[in-house]
């Protein structure tokens, strides 16, 4: 049932993601093209967010009442939901990655190349994982359109706390100080982790006890 389950949300992403997959690549071209990390790690922002429509989707359907026909429970409905957003992450770590490596042999850092990826590698992870676990049990609990506002005002000040740490000189920038580049993406990975199993247990509770 969980294989049918995660079918039917890859199917629900890549039939409403068109657009945005395209608006993707084109962050993707303007970050090589213009040297520019900061395009690029709109890639993390937006691909989490994109696998979070299927929730608006099965709102419109009314899902909800349709799976209870099915012989599934509601905590396999959730888990879909966040599996999904798990390997959605995971693609947009990936591609974020490979961006940067791009980008960087653009524009070569010959003082410490690993160093200066590594920040960012980290942010992709932390925006990829903890963002959407912010706001998920908002949507299970009041609604995608509610849930919407938390995930922006997370994501705002997401964008802004990136913006701040990689816009300073060089010599004071935040990131260009972290000496140990595996250390700080492990960090990254267990917060955002534990972040992100906290918000699927809170979310399965909600989603258990919703009247439907």
């Amino acid at each position: 049932m969980m294989k049918g389950l995660l079918t039917k949300e890859f199917i629900v992403f890549l039939k409403t993601s068109r657009t945005q997959i395209f608006i993707i690549l084109m962050f993707i071209m303007l970050g090589i093209l213009m040297k520019n990390i900061m395009y690029i790690m709109f890639i993390p922002l937006l691909l989490p967010m994109m696998a979070k429509q299927g929730l608006a989707v099965d709102e419109i359907s009314k899902w909800d009442k349709y799976s209870a026909c099915f012989p599934v429970d509601r905590k396999k409905i959730v888990s879909s939901k966040y599996l999904l957003i798990f390997f959605i992450s995971i693609a947009a770590f990936i591609i974020t990655a490979i961006s940067i490596v791009i980008l960087k042999n653009f524009k070569p850092d010959p003082e410490n190349p690993i160093g200066r990826i590594a920040p960012y590698l980290a942010a992709a992870v932390a925006e990829s994982l903890i963002l959407p676990s912010l706001s998920l049990p908002f949507d299970f609990k009041f609604g995608t359109s509610k849930g919407k506002v938390m995930y922006f005002i997370a994501t705002a000040f997401a964008a802004a706390l990136l913006s701040a740490t990689t816009m300073l000189p060089d010599k004071q920038s935040i990131l260009s100080k972290i000496s140990n580049p595996s250390l700080i993406i492990t960090l990254a990975f267990c917060i955002s982790a534990a972040v992100f199993i906290v918000s699927w247990l809170i979310s399965t509770k909600i989603y258990e006890a919703k009247e439907i």
